[in-house]
């Protein structure tokens, strides 16, 4: 009988549909094939959460912070996971003055009652916000490298509906997702930060939305080119989920049923068959959170923990 050829790490990560991962950045994705298959030894996995108003997050939220718990864990296991909450960019670039306190209100119900709060506790885990002063990253020179070219049109038009300009924003994201030392822990309430997991990081592998790709390509190009930033790592790589945006931003008014982080009511069997919540991005993302809330439960057992909605309003 034929012996049937073993499934690479990156076609088990494709194939998995809790990590909800659509595709790998083809620019350095060497990178990070060489850190799945060392089980993400010397690796940050990075993912950036971004809400800014406190009283209107989505519950979706939820799920991104989960997904990127279980990839770390399940692919690489080795690899210390920093979710992040820009939150001095967000104040500075963009003037969101409710940032910081809802990047504290959500990464409290992260913790305590997200699909995070049934998974096995992740040693590996950590909770940082970007530092108030960045890594230096030339405007000008961005400027130059990104004049006339395409992704610098699809950047501008998504700064113009944030209303702000996407150069500092680009600089931002280089400085987020290429340099190990541009964040900084946060002690919550119930969880101090214990320190660094991973010594003498090598590599950065990010995890974001489709939407993430522009940004991704912007700074493949920077890169390229050497657009100038101290501290960048020699190594970085990119997940890009099945989500067409960021699962922390709000879907436009009207268009459908989004409910927010306090409303875990949601994702009782019940409500799931309601017609209203059978509609496009929104079904699928808080789907994809009730998997990653029933897959925490059988993976700890039975604790007595109850059911998720149960949980959420203890």
């Amino acid at each position: 009988m034929k012996k049937l050829p073993q499934k690479t790490p990156e076609t088990l990560l494709l194939q998995d549909s809790l990590a909800n991962v659509e595709s790998i950045g083809r620019f350095d994705r060497v990178h990070t094939r060489r850190a799945l298959h060392e089980r993400g030894r010397k690796t940050i996995i990075r993912t950036c959460l971004a809400p800014t108003d406190k009283d209107d997050i989505p519950l979706r939220a939820l799920a991104q912070a989960a997904t990127a718990n279980y990839i770390q864990q399940t692919f690489f296991p080795e690899a210390e996971l920093q979710i992040v909450a820009p939150v001095n960019t967000l104040e500075r670039v963009n003037g969101a003055s409710g940032a910081r306190e809802a990047a504290y209100r959500l990464f409290d119900f992260i913790l305590y009652h997200g699909p995070l709060s049934v998974q096995p506790q992740n040693a590996h885990r950590r909770f940082m916000f970007d530092k108030a002063e960045l890594p230096f990253v030339d405007p000008g020179r961005i400027a130059c490298v990104m004049r006339g070219k395409r992704e610098a049109a699809k950047l501008e038009k998504q700064a113009t509906r944030r209303s702000s300009d996407w150069n500092p924003y680009l600089a931002a994201h280089i400085a987020l997702h290429d340099v190990v030392e541009s964040v900084s822990p946060v002690d919550l309430e119930f969880s101090t930060d214990g320190g660094p997991i991973v010594r003498e990081p090598e590599r950065i592998i990010s995890i974001g939305a489709q939407s993430e790709r522009s940004f991704y390509n912007a700074r493949m190009r920077c890169r390229d080119t050497n657009v100038y930033v101290q501290g960048r790592v020699d190594a970085t790589g990119q997940l890009f989920t099945r989500d067409s945006q960021p699962a922390y931003l709000r879907s436009p008014a009207g268009k459908h049923f989004d409910p927010e982080i306090a409303e875990f009511q949601v994702l009782s069997e019940a409500t799931f068959d309601q017609p209203w919540l059978q509609i496009g991005n929104t079904m699928k993302s808080l789907s994809h959170l009730r998997s990653l809330y029933d897959a925490g439960f059988e993976a700890i057992g039975s604790r007595g923990l109850g059911e998720p909605a149960e949980l959420a309003v203890s």
